[in-house]
């Protein structure tokens, strides 16, 4: 199941640095939290996002062990605002941030100026990528007030990439920018199957050097002697043992004193040498546990199975039908395809009691283009259980009850539990659904923010089956099988005519029409099933099936 993370504001006051005279009013990794939707250092008044879309992120992080995921999918911006600071009239500020996944983000200050209800924001930029990018702008002061908010204001996120994520946010004042340190690679608790790891960084407002620059770099290995390093090359570790191990790097001065203040930056990696288990998925995900984790949870496995669906942050992964046989494998390394045949190796994980495998060790393609295993048939009762768990599975007949559930999501209603429902989620393929139509629909079992959702990978898996049939409307249509034209005569003037596709999509829509007799040409249409839908303009609604 997958859940969302935050960085970590710390405020400073004027810093008199040893290396520079610079003002840091922010930095911040989003380190520290309340609880897991409010990080300590931001949520201040001028924030109008809710507590449920703020959320501690873990499962890609620029640093440290937490981001802080954002999720508004609505064309209106949303503000998430610093705890107070002062700013000062004139001043302008360098906000420097990382950044990922799917949306829109804008920088803004609330210093409680005159004009615009007392608000100024910067251009949005547009982000779509898994990866973090580094984002930098400024903005400026027109009024002193020692309660003013920095903003990240935010709109349009989408849930392919797990809406927008921000980390290691930086507000530099009047007097210059601050050194930084950052550690690029690897990343916070990954997990290496090596004894050797090069451990890459990047230094900013700051010359490493050897006695010629600004200072240079001291770094410790778990706690442990100090080492020194003269440039920005890669620093490789190698002989670590099996387990975890904390580096830690620091700026330094010439004279091999720390920096006022400190500038440091640490990773946790986890050297894993221990011989994989080879698992089928079944083995893997059955249990009879509660909670239902992995009886191999923690543990180096290699699986194989034909891939069913892809996202920005991973894939499913199946090899056989039925239930307990589907996973889902974190990925940002590798590439694949619908219907390929993988055997990989990797961590079995439980993410908020979703079973998964991460940090991939290898990953190989045994062949491609191969017949995925057949979907479960479930209800809309059945798909919200633990043993169809990332099973490609299909819930036939399901009636639209919501177009818009939120977060990308709609709901349908199968019929064979009164008032049951599931989620459609748009993971992987967007649909806009038709209320009241009746669907059939396919993909794999997801489950994220504590339910299940199922997860159509194209719109081949999102198919008309049928329409609510209370409909008011008399009305006929002829001739049905058609080949060029068809009439359509109703007891009522009509206001509109729809067409459909199997899949949902409109074909031909006449509008106005002010008529109860209609010709409409059809000559251009593809062999196949239609759905049309009439509306009189009493507000009365007919529909049928058409074959062309």
């Amino acid at each position: 199941m997958r859940i969302f993370t935050f960085s970590i504001i710390t405020l400073i006051a004027v810093l008199t640095a040893i290396y520079v005279n610079a003002q840091t009013v922010v930095s911040d990794g989003f380190e520290n939290w309340n609880d897991p939707n409010h990080p300590t250092m931001w949520f201040g008044v001028k924030t109008s996002f809710t507590s449920t879309s703020v959320t501690q992120y873990t499962s890609n992080v620029h640093s440290g062990t937490y981001a802080v995921q954002l999720t508004n999918a609505t064309t209106s911006h949303k503000r998430f605002t610093s705890q107070p600071v002062s700013v000062t009239t004139g001043t302008t500020y360098t906000v420097t941030y990382w950044v990922r996944g799917h949306g829109e983000v804008r920088i803004g200050l609330f210093d409680n100026r005159t004009v615009q209800s007392g608000y100024w924001y910067r251009p949005y930029t547009t982000v779509n990528s898994s990866s973090w990018a580094q984002i930098t702008d400024t903005i400026i002061c027109i009024n002193s007030y020692s309660t003013a908010e920095f903003i990240f204001s935010i709109r349009n996120t989408v849930a392919d990439i797990d809406h927008l994520q921000i980390d290691d946010v930086t507000i530099n004042g009047p007097n210059g920018p601050s050194p930084v340190l950052t550690i690029t690679s690897p990343s916070y608790n990954q997990v290496v199957y090596s004894p050797d790891v090069n451990v890459s960084f990047a230094v900013a407002n700051f010359v490493v050097a050897n006695g010629t620059g600004d200072g240079h770099v001291h770094y410790k290995v778990d706690g442990g002697a100090v080492n020194m390093v003269y440039d920005t090359n890669p620093i490789a570790l190698t002989g670590l043992t099996h387990g975890s191990h904390m580096v830690v790097l620091e700026l330094v001065d010439n004279a091999h004193n720390s920096l006022s203040p400190a500038v440091k930056d640490s990773v946790n990696i986890i050297v894993n040498l221990s011989t994989p288990l080879v698992k089928t998925i079944y083995q893997i995900q059955y249990t009879t546990a509660t909670p239902a984790n992995s009886p191999y949870l923690d543990s180096l496995v290699t699986t194989s199975g034909i891939v069913t669906g892809t996202c920005a942050s991973g894939f499913f992964i199946q090899d056989g039908a039925g239930p307990w046989n589907g996973i889902f494998v974190l990925n940002n390394t590798y590439t694949v395809n619908r219907g390929d045949n993988v055997t990989l190796t990797g961590l079995v994980y439980e993410y908020y009691e979703y079973t998964e495998i991460k940090s991939l060790a290898s990953l190989t393609v045994n062949s491609s283009g191969n017949t995925e295993p057949a979907a479960s048939v479930v209800t809309s009762s059945g798909v919200k259980s633990e043993l169809y768990e990332s099973v490609l599975v299909q819930i036939k007949n399901a009636k639209c009850v919501n177009t818009n559930s939120g977060f990308g999501m709609w709901t349908v209603n199968d019929g064979t539990t009164a008032g049951d429902t599931c989620k459609i989620h748009n993971l992987l393929y967007t649909m806009t659904p038709t209320l009241n139509f009746v669907y059939d629909i396919t993909g794999p079992d997801y489950y994220s923010f504590s339910e299940f959702r199922v997860e159509p990978r194209s719109a081949a898996d999102v198919t008309i089956s049928g329409m609510e049939d209370n409909y008011t409307l008399e009305a006929n249509i002829y001739p049905n099988p058609a080949t060029s034209f068809i009439s359509i005569s109703a007891k009522e003037s009509l206001a509109a005519v729809t067409i459909y596709d199997i899949q949902g999509r409109v074909v031909l829509q006449q509008l106005s029409l002010g008529s109860s007799e209609i010709k409409l040409n059809v000559s251009d249409f593809s062999k196949g099933m239609y759905n049309i839908v009439a509306v009189s303009v009493n507000g009365n609604t007919f529909s049928s099936k058409l074959l062309k």
